[in-house]
């Protein structure tokens, strides 16, 4: 295992380890680093870190990075500090390799040897780190072993039951398996014995994961799958390669569409390999890969082939190259979560072009994405601005499909008329998709809101010019009637088909009054009949009243008669200053409870959002609070509400007041 490292070296490695608390841990994490060949000075740095002390000066930058890497369980669970988590990790990957492959034989350490402690919070925060950062990172950088025991180690911990019953079927056919590929093996020998030498053939089975990634991405039955039968073959050349491929289909008819040429076009993780599938003699599915034993060595070590390039053991074949190349990728990349996400995400680099901003920033798209794509990767302000755009020079439709090297220039204008409908056809990404949602249903929300506005002053305006109080379209029965009449969903939905014009503020307000318009002064005025009035004045029972205007009195506030003109009352709160003097003792009627409901005014002051005016209507709603009317004025970036509601009681309006209050955005309310 440490046979590429000097007896110096290992001595020194061993007596560090011996002065660790957690020798097993930390002998596991060695050991894994050792099979990738990880130099001398990054084993001691890993044990360094894991002492806690301040090493030589060579090695002690590599600590500090480690230390930066370090997550408390908390930290690393909420979805807040995501972006925070994946660009440190690139961060520390631009800069140093070996920091990375140090950083991943921890975590793998720690999960392997604490697996079994599936309910310990620490344990399941890594565990979903390990799916979510460590095993996609791994595919990136060509860790193939590590990325498989990051997968399967991941599973047994957050979903044991699923692990343990694929692991039980994949025990169960074992045998047939066996038996399947020995034949499948001892006949290529056969038909390439002439061909080549010095190669090595072997049957390799699909581990637990990728089984159940399968079962759930494609919604297939284990039985269903059909590549779990797996052959590799390894050559000394390429063209050895091909050579064999050739024989192997002279052998065995290939499957349609199953086969990839990874040698002649790499990924970009380094990864070359040709994958084809083929059909055995009982018609089984087999996969098969061919590649040379560098081949091999990159695709299961990936970027830690690095380190034994770097010791002069190998010819290097521009990996170094790859890995500026890779660098360069990444540290050239403004990204969100989200990028993070499909940067790291499995088989992603098959995938993906990679487009060029007129200043050569980078920006990694699927096949298929189109100009809408590129202009909101690079940030939804830019997409919902976007007039136009050229892609290597010329003018593009927003519908022309990009290719990688491809130079595109998004034209944007500060006015912009935004996105419409048709833009979600001219996409293929989730992101642009959402962020073009997204604006179109601001905009809505944002027309909506002017509409209800301009509906409401096109009725008040036909009211006032009828001589007609405000509170008529109040009464919650004539507009339940109203609502089931128009098939309205609320008396929004009417206020914004008069701003449309779909529906005239005369019909409204002739609906609301047609059986009012024999005695209008009903409207302002009542009666106390029967004890069912809502007030009573001892002394002046059979006398007129209306509530004041000027203070709204509800019920259950302190109020007061005050003498109009001989003849009737105004109903004022105690503590208006428009009751003036000389008043008469007034106290409402119990027995009116919950018969009337009054207007009431509520001021509210609040930081300006497109969405506030929605969201206090829906709180209204919520508390059965009727909205009669609303004025707003701005300055900066407050907002100032009036809002006359309509309420049963004062119980009613604090209920409201308080409801509201529970907005982040509400600076102040009161009522007025």
């Amino acid at each position: 295992m440490f046979d590429y490292l000097t007896e110096q070296e290992i001595l020194e490695i061993d007596t560090l380890i011996m002065k660790c608390d957690n020798i097993k841990e930390i002998m596991y994490a060695v050991e894994l680093l050792a099979k990738l060949h990880v130099p001398a000075h990054s084993l001691k740095a890993l044990i360094f870190y894991k002492l806690g002390e301040v090493p030589t000066e060579d090695i002690a930058d590599t600590v500090g990075k480690l230390v930066q890497l370090e997550l408390s369980s908390e930290f690393a669970t909420n979805p807040q500090n995501e972006k925070d988590i994946y660009r440190e990790l690139f961060i520390t990957l631009g800069s140093s390799i070996d920091v990375i492959v140090i950083k991943l034989a921890i975590e793998l350490a720690y999960l392997s040897l604490h697996k079994m402690e599936r309910e310990d919070q620490n344990v399941i925060a890594v565990a979903k780190l390990s799916q979510d950062i460590y095993a996609p990172l791994c595919h990136r950088l060509g860790l193939g072993e590590m990325k498989v025991e990051f997968e399967d180690l991941s599973l047994y911990v957050l979903d044991s039951e699923q692990f343990f019953d694929i692991a039980k079927k994949l025990q169960l056919k074992k045998t047939e398996r066996e038996l399947l590929i020995n034949e499948m093996i001892d006949n290529i020998k056969s038909q390439i014995a002439d061909s080549v030498d010095g190669y090595k053939i072997f049957g390799r089975s699909k581990h637990i994961y990728s089984i159940y990634n399968k079962i759930k991405k494609f919604d297939k039955q284990y039985e269903e799958l059909f590549d779990l039968l797996a052959i590799r073959i390894i050559c000394n050349t390429d063209v050895e390669c091909y050579t064999v491929l050739g024989q192997i289909h002279q052998l065995y008819p290939p499957v349609d569409n199953r086969f990839k040429d990874y040698i002649a076009r790499p990924k970009p993780n380094m990864y070359q390999s040709l994958h084809t599938t083929v059909r055995g003699e009982q018609r089984q599915i087999f996969e098969i890969q061919i590649r040379t034993f560098e081949m091999d060595s990159i695709a299961e070590r990936g970027v830690a082939a690095h380190f034994e390039y770097k010791e002069g053991k190998s010819n290097p074949n521009d990996v170094a190259k790859k890995l500026t190349s890779l660098k360069d990728f990444i540290s050239e990349g403004d990204f969100e979560a989200d990028d993070y996400k499909q940067i790291l995400a499995q088989d992603i680099l098959d995938d993906h072009i990679y487009a060029l901003t007129p200043a050569r920033k980078i920006i990694a798209l699927p096949i298929g994405a189109t100009v809408v794509d590129f202009a909101f990767k690079i940030h939804s302000r830019v997409g919902e601005r976007m007039v136009g755009a050229k892609v290597n020079g010329k003018i593009a439709a927003y519908s022309q499909v990009l290719q990688t090297n491809d130079i595109v220039e998004i034209l944007t204008k500060k006015n912009a008329p935004g996105p419409n409908e048709t833009w979600l056809d001219n996409c293929v990404t989730t992101h642009a998709k959402s962020k073009i949602k997204t604006y179109l249903r601001r905009k809505s929300e944002i027309e909506s809101e002017t509409k209800v506005e301009r509906g409401t002053a096109l009725l008040h305006q036909e009211l006032k010019k009828r001589k007609i109080d405000r509170q008529i379209i109040d009464d919650q029965k004539k507009r339940n009637e109203f609502l089931r009449k128009y098939k309205l969903r609320s008396i929004y939905d009417g206020l914004e088909q008069i701003a449309d014009h779909k529906l005239s503020a005369g019909e409204v307000v002739d609906f609301f009054t047609k059986e009012k318009k024999a005695n209008e002064s009903e409207i302002k005025f009542v009666t106390n009949i029967k004890n069912k009035n809502s007030v009573i004045i001892p002394g002046a029972e059979d006398i007129k009243y209306e509530l004041a205007k000027c203070c709204k009195p509800v019920y259950g506030d302190d109020i007061v008669a005050r003498a109009k003109n001989g003849v009737a009352f105004k109903i004022h709160r105690s503590d208006c200053i428009e009751s003036g003097d000389n008043n008469l003792s007034a106290h409402w009627n119990r027995n009116s409870l919950n018969e009337n409901k009054y207007s009431t005014n509520l001021k509210i002051v609040a930081i300006d959002n497109d969405k506030l005016l929605n969201d206090i209507i829906n709180m209204l709603s919520t508390s059965n609070v009727g909205v009669v009317d609303f004025k707003k004025t701005q300055s900066n970036d407050l907002v100032t509400m009036i809002i006359t509601v309509s309420v049963v009681d004062v119980a009613h309006i604090d209920v409201a007041i308080a409801n509201i209050k529970k907005n982040n955005l509400i600076k102040t309310i009161q009522r007025i």
